[in-house]
């Protein structure tokens, strides 16, 4: 009788068993295929992100630093560079002095000799003591007298060799013995109406000067 009711515990026993087991299986299985869906489902995910954030405007935006702008506004606030042909088109002084009370001379490279200033210019002895022929005789090749010059001096720019042309402003009203004396090249000569006195010889031996006009305003002409 014992072992009747042994062997039939232990068939109860082997039949809840196995009714275990099946159930246990079962769960097992369907979390395990259930894990590479979600898998999948994160990796989508993560997918997305990156699109999202590689075709994102804000992430193509650039951001301007203090530092950048600042050097942008110092770049626009740079004058502009002067050109080496600005540079080269200002002729270099190569001597100065004075000639009269108020006035002065200078001598460009170029050869143009300019007379400014106010008042009378200076009446020499010789053409010997003139400040720019002692050196320059051979070198000036024009004259400008800057208005404000009321005369021009004897022996001003006798025996200038190289000398063609002469500027004459309507402020000079005398112009001096043998002024422009020996000037071969002088080709023209303007005289303008306030001058009212011309000295001896002041254009003598001026091959190339071929007339010249004597405004009605002249008094006093002196010698040939």
């Amino acid at each position: 009788m014992r072992q009747i009711k042994r062997i039939t515990s232990l068939f109860l026993s082997l039949a809840l068993l196995l009714t275990m087991l099946p159930g246990t299986a079962w769960a097992t299985e369907t979390e395990t295929e259930a894990l590479p869906e979600e898998a999948a489902v994160t990796e989508d995910a993560a997918e997305e992100t990156d699109e999202a954030q590689e075709t994102s405007p804000e992430s193509s935006v650039s951001v301007e630093t203090d530092d950048e702008a600042s050097e942008t506004e110092v770049a626009e606030d740079e004058p502009a560079a002067v050109s080496e042909e600005d540079i080269s088109t200002v002729s270099e002084i190569v001597d100065s002095g004075t000639c009269g009370d108020d006035l002065t001379w200078t001598l460009d490279e170029d050869g143009v000799l300019t007379i400014s200033g106010t008042g009378d210019m200076t009446d020499w002895s010789s053409y010997e003591v003139v400040p720019w022929l002692a050196s320059y005789w051979t070198s000036i090749v024009s004259v400008t007298i800057e208005n404000g010059v009321t005369s021009i001096g004897k022996w001003a720019f006798y025996d200038c060799t190289k000398l063609t042309s002469v500027t004459i402003p309507d402020s000079v009203t005398s112009i001096g013995r043998d002024a422009f004396g020996s000037c071969p090249k002088l080709t023209s000569v303007t005289i303008p109406d306030s001058v009212t006195s011309i000295g001896n010889y002041a254009f003598n031996n001026c091959r190339s000067l071929t007339s010249i006009t004597i405004p009605d305003g002249v008094t006093s002409i002196g010698s040939y």
